[in-house]
């Protein structure tokens, strides 16, 4: 017997998000803050730079001075002084003077514009300007990178490197960024045995825990491995309902069908308080998947995923890690936007049900990469060294011929 009712994908994550909560925040250090959530909007407070610098090693000059200068006819300038890193020059600068200055140093007062030193022959106290330089001409102005009282960064930005570079030059180093998702993780099944244990030709090595669990940190999350839990419905919602008080999110892997010893299902609706969103989705792979809610306190999800990995990893990247970042305050779709590719061979794709083709990438020096469909069923897990993203082809497509053009939704694995 199979799943009776099955879920759109789109009403399935349309269910999530209606429930998704946002966590409290925290502050943190900014060296510490990579792959988190902006729990605020971020504001300049100053500008920066907060005066016109220099872009170029050379002279700061009056502009013009040097309007009309050429190689044939110099133009002679009397060197004043020098602009230190770090500090402003004192004075202000006059008609035929200039002034050394490096890289980033601050314009005197009274200058506008820099000549380089490939455009200066100095001749002792002297600098001969053979090149004219405008008003502004390698001059970064106050407040060309960042004004004052402009935005820098959004509530539910995800931090990497460029962010955290910004939030430092501004003047930031702790910021609040929202809590890291508590994520407890369990597989089931007599098959399975830890990965430390020599199976029998009848048991395969735990994968879904290692997998999933590198999956959940890769989106911010902090996890729990609730070890491999029986094929037995008490074991099952007892361990649900010890790990509801200290998890935003429950995974469990495998016993989400509808077979004899599948007791996901059940163990889910055993949990008081809890609330079954949907249990079958209209998609190939990851049909079984399932996910409840309970309003708490706290307030937990609980997903179950199937159990072969390369299915768990298209449900996980479908519905779980929309969830993961909605959480944080993110909008749930922060995964790297989708790619072009050319499909290399026609695709069959099941009329009916939403289908994810996994595929591998391969790069060409002119044009789209191409995608190549995998042959790789779902229970192998090898498989998985190829899946480099899927391509979601609609329930009403029944073939994707060679050569078309198709979006590929890359995976943060």
């Amino acid at each position: 017997m199979g799943l009776r009712s099955l879920t759109s994908v789109a009403d399935a994550c349309a269910a999530l998000q209606a429930v998704t909560p946002r966590l409290t925040s925290q502050r943190v250090p900014l060296q510490r803050a990579r792959g988190r959530y902006l729990a605020d909007d971020v504001y300049a407070t100053q500008a920066m730079p907060q005066a016109p610098r220099s872009a170029m090693d050379g002279f700061a000059v009056r502009a013009v001075d040097v309007a009309h200068a050429c190689r044939a006819m110099p133009v002679r300038l009397s060197i004043v002084g020098e602009v230190v890193a770090g500090a402003q020059y004192e004075g202000t600068l006059l008609a035929g003077q200039a002034v050394r200055i490096p890289t980033g140093g601050c314009l005197p007062a009274g200058t506008d514009a820099i000549v380089p030193v490939e455009n200066v022959v100095v001749q002792g106290a002297y600098a001969a300007v053979v090149v004219p330089s405008a008003a502004g001409r390698h001059v970064v102005a106050a407040g060309d990178d960042v004004r004052v009282g402009q935005a820098l960064l959004a509530q539910g930005q995800r931090l990497y490197a460029p962010q955290m570079a910004v939030l430092a030059a501004a003047g930031h180093p702790h910021v609040n960024v929202a809590a890291q998702p508590r994520v407890t993780l369990f597989s089931s099944g007599a098959e399975v045995c830890p990965p430390e244990q020599a199976p029998t030709p009848a048991q395969v090595r735990d994968v879904n825990q290692t997998l999933l669990g590198a999956l959940c940190e890769a989106a911010g999350a902090l996890v729990t491995y609730g070890g491999i839990i029986a094929d037995e419905l008490a074991a099952l919602t007892q361990a649900i309902e010890a790990a509801v008080t200290t998890s935003d999110v429950i995974l469990l892997s495998a016993g989400t069908s509808v077979g004899v010893r599948d007791f996901a299902a059940a163990a889910v609706a055993a949990v008081p308080g809890t609330r079954l969103l949907f249990h079958g989705v209209n998609m190939r792979p990851g049909k079984p998947t399932l996910a409840a809610y309970r309003p708490g306190p706290p307030p937990v999800f609980i997903c179950g995923l199937p159990g072969f990995p390369m299915s768990a990893t298209v449900a996980f990247a479908v519905f779980v890690a929309p969830v993961l970042a909605r959480l944080q305050g993110g909008a749930g779709h922060e995964r790297t936007p989708p790619a072009v590719a050319i499909l290399t061979e026609p695709y069959q794709s099941s009329v009916g049900r939403e289908d994810y083709v996994r595929v591998a990438l391969t790069t060409q020096p002119d044009g789209p990469p191409l995608a190549t469909p995998l042959s790789a069923g779902p229970a192998l897990v090898t498989g998985l060294l190829q899946m480099e993203g899927f391509v979601k082809v609609r329930p009403e497509t029944e073939t994707l011929p060679a050569g078309a053009l198709v979006h590929v939704l890359p995976l943060d694995l």
